[in-house]
């Protein structure tokens, strides 16, 4: 929709529909910057004379001004060689880790977005990253998917020292599934911070004590590869969902499956899980709220009452949200406002949904 020259001429700037202004090297042809910002389509562009900015103007109703030299501001951090395929914050948000098809696992001040360490290389890419919820230790889980479809859970103890910063070391290597971990959760509660879940490529789901480094238990409720997994919030209940399309419900210390078909016309990438009441003529009723991202691109949102065993395989559709143009890769819900989802995509886009609106 538009197009402006730098005053040196060598390079040129276009922008579009697709919310998004690059920058292109006349002689190359190549891209030198992408600036990320504008919530709708861009249709004006100018660069000062003495190319001190780039203004653009946008459907959105405003007019930014950038600084040419940055894509998207002084803070653009090149974190991984390869894509990032995880994230994760510990407890009390002070260290975030990062993990890449590059094997590598990056631990991040996440107040002041410095690189405080980095994990020994790994044998596989990373596909999944869990901090384990303990009060007074830190607990990082580190799943692994290689070129083999092979892979392992690592489990590093994590220290921060005073004076030298965070240190690390292995304190166990988890290897008894017979594929590629996909995805891992810890258990939510302090007083059970030792349990973690693992879903894997090789169709089951376990669940083991790190401390020991024991599996104390293994599910096969999918006829294909696990995508994710969940702890629930009564503390003894987690949900898995996978590439079958199908949700697995488990207790621990039960082998107990209880399993809920077409949710999505394909695999369930994300799954999260919270307590909601749903109000029946004159009371309300307290029911499992399931959100679930598949890559049929959509986000939908159940009620289920999994105390009900007459409920086995029920789940009501409550809201159905259809704003991605790719595969969904995540979906979680805002903690203190359940009524706010954020989902991702293959589309490169993050999503905020109220319920019924899209933000």
């Amino acid at each position: 929709l538009a197009l402006a020259f730098p005053p040196d001429g060598k390079a040129v700037a276009s922008s579009g529909k697709d919310h998004l202004i690059r920058l292109w090297n006349v002689g190359t042809g190549a891209r030198e910057r992408l600036y990320l910002g504008h919530l709708d389509a861009v249709s004006a562009l100018a660069f000062a004379k003495d190319n001190s900015a780039l203004v653009s103007g946008s459907a959105d109703s405003t007019v930014k001004v950038w600084d040419p030299a940055h894509s998207v501001g002084p803070d653009v951090i090149n974190a991984h060689k390869d894509w990032v395929q995880a994230l994760v914050l510990n407890r009390k948000n002070t260290l975030l880790a990062s993990g890449s098809r590059d094997r590598t696992v990056k631990l991040w001040d996440p107040r002041s977005n410095k690189l405080v360490g980095e994990l020994p290389a790994h044998q596989g890419a990373i596909t999944s990253l869990a901090f384990s919820n303990h009060k007074d230790a830190s607990y990082l889980a580190v799943g692994t998917r290689d070129d083999k479809d092979q892979g392992e859970i690592k489990i590093w103890k994590l220290d921060l020292d005073p004076k030298e910063g965070w240190k690390f070391k292995e304190h166990q290597t988890l290897k008894e599934h017979k594929k590629g971990v996909t995805c891992l959760d810890f258990h939510p509660a302090a007083d059970k911070a030792d349990l973690l879940i693992s879903g894997s490529v090789d169709q089951t789901v376990k669940v083991w004590d790190i401390l020991s480094g024991k599996q104390k238990a293994s599910h096969r409720g999918h006829t294909d590869e696990v995508r994710c997994v969940a702890f629930s919030f009564d503390d003894r209940t987690f949900a898995s969902g996978g590439k079958d399309g199908v949700v697995c419900f488990f207790e621990l210390d039960s082998k107990e499956i209880r399993k809920l078909t077409d949710l999505h016309r394909g695999s369930i990438e994300s799954i999260a899980l919270f307590p909601i009441a749903v109000r029946n003529d004159e009371h309300a009723e307290n029911f499992t709220a399931i959100l679930t991202a598949g890559a049929d691109q959509a986000m939908r949102f159940w009620a289920y009452n999994q105390l009900e065993r007459d409920a086995i395989g029920k789940a009501v559709l409550q809201g159905e949200f259809l704003s991605h143009t790719e595969p969904l890769t995540s979906v979680t819900y805002h903690k203190k406002n359940k009524g706010l989802f954020v989902t991702s995509s293959w589309d490169g886009t993050i999503k905020l949904d109220d319920m019924s609106t899209e933000r």
